[in-house]
């Protein structure tokens, strides 16, 4: 299992250095691989490969910090390439695979951001068009999991949640 788990991180880092978003571990996979010492080599590795140094040690992790830079490290991501945001934040990218809560974070980020350019919700920092209050039917957060970032009580979640949203 542990040689299976460090092929698959090995062929994730590959496809996530050529900017496949999609290659970052799902939150739950995090654990394992920061318990697996193979894991976290292939990832030193990685991490040195891309500061250009011959060696690097594992980033001092920090949820609260990593939080606060993750909003930066997705913009970076998004404007240049992976490899310069990982550069500015390698403690973020370090915490994207080793950390359930901080990948958790990354990835409902992301699905916001994508949301947006696809239309389903209003563009961030618009004015309202008519009413200060947007209902936002259960499906689209079912499927952003926002019922999960939100904590809604279970009597929330059938058939609408109202959401105050103030721009």
């Amino acid at each position: 299992m542990a040689r299976l788990l460090h092929s698959e991180v090995g062929e994730r880092l590959a496809r996530t250095l050529q900017e496949d978003r999609t290659a970052l571990p799902e939150p739950q996979l995090c654990p394992t691989i920061a318990a697996n010492p193979a894991c976290r080599a292939v990832l030193r590795q990685t991490l040195a490969r891309v500061l250009g140094t011959l060696q690097v040690s594992e980033p001092q992790h920090d949820c609260e910090r990593c939080h606060d830079h993750i909003p930066a490290y997705i913009d970076v991501e998004n404007r240049s390439e992976v490899q310069t945001a990982i550069r500015l934040y390698p403690h973020v990218w370090w915490a994207l695979w080793t950390c359930a809560s901080c990948s958790e974070t990354y990835h409902l980020i992301c699905d916001l951001i994508d949301a947006e350019k696809q239309g389903k919700l209003p563009a961030f920092g618009r004015t309202p068009d008519v009413q200060p209050f947007r209902t936002i039917a259960n499906s689209l957060l079912t499927g952003l999991n926002c019922t999960n970032f939100l904590h809604c009580p279970k009597s929330w979640e059938r058939p609408m949640v109202r959401l105050k949203m103030w721009w």
